[in-house]
């Protein structure tokens, strides 16, 4: 009997690995649904600088500078500060964060780093959001969401706003699925 070899092959497809991410509708609609401005700054930090939960809890008012809309955020893993451009959208957060709680110096974000996964949990819980392919929220699907909606930019860019090397990135997040391909193929991404 004859076999084909290729036929042992076709018997092991391999799954895309699925990044845990929101869609760009469901981070406003989240945001629109916190309850306080402490859930709000940490959901927009998350969503609009891609920062890993330990960066968030250690980015303090002086880090930021609002002229050239630069945040300079301590890179929990590798020790040291880099920098990030920071929308006016965020920056005009941060401020009335700060104008409505009286921060006029120190820690954004004096709470627990459980808080924060527990935050986006119960946000999402209350939007009946899932975020996409995604079986286990955490503080972490915000940046990863992040770096799916700045995919479009050139990789240097992302590897240098999130600290991440590029063979990094691109393991966790070159991976496609099939609508992602099928939307690729057609021209909408």
């Amino acid at each position: 009997m004859i076999k084909n070899v290729s036929d042992k092959s076709r018997t092991n497809k391999k799954e895309p690995k699925k990044t845990k991410y929101f869609t760009i509708e469901q981070k406003n609609v989240m945001l629109g649904a916190c309850e306080t401005s402490k859930q709000y700054l940490a959901l927009l930090i998350g969503f609009e600088l891609g920062e890993r939960a330990g960066e968030v809890l250690t980015l303090k008012l002086e880090d930021i500078n609002f002229h050239t809309r630069m945040v300079y955020v301590f890179d929990s893993k590798k020790k040291v500060y880099r920098r990030a451009p920071a929308s006016m959208g965020f920056l005009s957060g941060v401020k009335r964060y700060c104008k409505d709680n009286g921060i006029k110096s120190g820690y954004l974000l004096k709470i627990h780093r459980i808080t924060l996964t527990r935050w986006v949990k119960m946000i999402a819980d209350k939007c009946n959001i899932e975020p996409r392919d995604d079986e286990n929220i955490r503080y972490h699907s915000l940046r990863h969401s992040w770096i799916r909606h700045n995919s479009n930019k050139p990789l240097k860019y992302v590897c240098q706003v999130t600290g991440d090397k590029q063979n990094t990135i691109l393991d966790i997040y070159s991976e496609f699925d099939d609508d992602d391909l099928v939307a690729i193929c057609n021209g909408v991404k």
